[in-house]
């Protein structure tokens, strides 16, 4: 099932925001898993929200154990969500993990783990975000959906 109640409806806005969505990602556990798909966002994004739902699990008690987010812009990496569960989320045909993240990040010029930040709007960044979920059980298999909404 796509996502039906989009994180671009939860208030207040970021101001002209934009959203970007993948639905229906095969989970390769420890794999991530770009948004967009191909190329990058259409414009940089430096603060928004990220949804993660991650559904239809498959296998022999499937479980999501760990859940990292980051956001490159074709040079540097920042991760903005890097979870553990203490408690595995069971994944089934009753239960599911459905998670929204706010994010706020830094840019400059420079750009660059030395300067804790990501090239700015006019560099020209290519901006993608990375989900990487982390199975468990036995050959786990899941459907994962993502939407980024956010603004320069």
């Amino acid at each position: 099932m796509a996502i039906v109640n989009s994180v671009a409806t939860a208030g207040p806005g970021y101001g002209s925001g934009f959203l970007v969505s993948r639905t229906a990602i095969a989970v390769v556990s420890g794999s991530a898993s770009a948004v967009p798909s191909t190329g990058s966002l259409a414009q940089p994004v430096y603060r928004g929200k990220i949804r993660v739902k991650i559904y239809n699990g498959a296998g022999t008690t499937p479980t999501l154990t760990k859940l990292q987010i980051a956001i490159t812009d074709g040079t540097n990496t920042v991760v903005v969500e890097d979870r553990n569960f203490s408690t595995a989320v069971t994944l089934s045909s009753t239960a599911y993990y459905d998670g929204v993240f706010n994010f706020l990040v830094d840019f400059s010029t420079a750009g660059g783990g030395a300067t804790g930040t990501l090239l700015g709007p006019g560099n020209s960044p290519a901006m993608v975000v990375n989900v990487t979920p982390t199975l468990g059980g036995t050959s786990p298999a899941a459907t994962m959906d993502v939407e980024v909404y956010g603004e320069a």
